[in-house]
């Protein structure tokens, strides 16, 4: 079940907009419980694809006429086409419905086809990060079950991954890549290998150690001189050539990029 505000955080409609609709056209319809309205996993998919059309143009009252599967449909089409009029928010919540509905291949059409149309920097920014910021919030306050996250962690990592080994072979030196590592736990090897590609964007090479690391383990290795970034590292240690980034965190959720953006400038001028 789920509240008026995480309707809105999902949706990425406001919430003062959500209570008009509520009183106006008795949408979203809420479960009647007495202390607190709330609705359901089918509501919220059916406010997603509303939302989709609403981006396009399309106006409530027309969006709510539409039969379940028509308006499906009709959401299906405009997300997968919105990119062409740089609709990201329609985008990101044809993605969002794709992941309650564990519908893989959908996402993976819808993603690549965003992915074609613009830059991986952008892709990033626009699309992936408020995309998990949606879902981070929510996984970490118990509304998105466990599953719903390991979908998409696992399809954006399988992505991030591809893109990473592809822009190594054009890496020019090793000499002064930026140290990824992760402690254990997905969202830890979501955010690394996100920050890799973010990194790699910004024309910083990395190394990508992997998970279920800790300082203490790679300051035994010829690398501990090395700038390096850590994700969930429990062992927290004071060195002024380590940044330890925990997960959990909202500052971490809700604003990474501009973690990232302020090592670079810090460190590396740039």
């Amino acid at each position: 079940m789920y509240t008026l505000t995480e309707l809105a955080t999902i949706s990425g409609v406001e919430p003062q907009k959500l209570r008009l609709w509520k009183t106006r056209y008795d949408f979203p319809k809420a479960l009647p419980i007495r202390e607190h309205s709330k609705y359901t996993e089918k509501e919220l998919i059916r406010l997603v694809n509303v939302s989709i059309l609403l981006t396009q143009g399309w106006r409530i009252s027309k969006a709510l006429n539409l039969a379940p599967e028509e308006l499906r449909e009709r959401a299906t089409d405009l997300s997968s086409s919105s990119m062409a009029k740089f609709r990201f928010a329609a985008v990101i919540n044809g993605l969002i419905r794709h992941i309650f509905d564990y519908d893989q291949l959908s996402f993976v059409r819808l993603y690549q086809s965003a992915r074609s149309r613009i830059s991986m920097a952008e892709m990033l920014t626009e699309i992936d990060f408020p995309l998990l910021q949606r879902i981070s919030l929510l996984w970490r306050n118990e509304k998105v079950k466990n599953m719903h996250q390991r979908f998409l962690s696992e399809l954006l990592m399988k992505s991030y991954a591809a893109d990473i080994y592809r822009r190594l072979l054009t890496q020019s030196s090793d000499e002064d890549a930026i140290i990824l590592y992760s402690g254990d736990g997905t969202y830890s090897r979501l955010f690394m290998y996100f920050s890799a590609v973010y990194l790699m964007t910004k024309k910083r090479s990395v190394i990508l150690l992997g998970e279920s690391l800790s300082y203490r383990e790679i300051s035994k290795s010829d690398l501990q001189d090395r700038y390096m970034i850590g994700f969930d590292d429990m062992q927290q240690i004071d060195r002024d050539n380590l940044v330890c980034i925990d997960t959990r965190t909202r500052t971490s959720s809700l604003h990474l990029p501009l973690l990232l953006d302020q090592i670079l400038a810090d460190c590396f001028g740039s």
